[in-house]
């Protein structure tokens, strides 16, 4: 992971080193998410993540019921731009149920 890290300038640790006993969910969205995570996680965490027709669709959703799932874990949603913006109808549900759920967008153009 360093050599990687030193040539790339990034590093993932998307779970986020959480002790105790409470499941924490890392809910991943497909494409470029999902390959940074497979690059530079030298540890992998639970990984949850869905399929929609483009693989884009409803990951923000989705997020919010893994998250709502484990209140005491909570989840971290690593979602890329152009899927956040497919999704951008559950902010209010985020809003309303106020869940554990961290929402880390990769903005790299699309």
């Amino acid at each position: 992971l360093a050599r990687r890290e030193a040539a790339t300038g990034t590093r993932a640790d998307p779970a986020g080193s959480r002790g105790g006993g409470a499941r924490h969910f890392l809910f991943c969205s497909s494409s470029l998410p999902i390959r940074h995570l497979d690059m530079y996680c030298a540890v992998a965490p639970e990984v949850l993540s869905n399929r929609g027709a483009s693989g884009i669709d409803g990951i923000l959703h989705a997020a919010l019921g893994a998250a709502l799932a484990s209140p005491q874990g909570g989840c971290t949603c690593l979602v890329g731009d152009v899927a956040a913006l497919h999704d951008l109808s559950a902010l209010p549900a985020l809003a309303a149920a106020a869940p554990p759920l961290t929402v880390v967008i990769l903005n790299n153009g699309g």
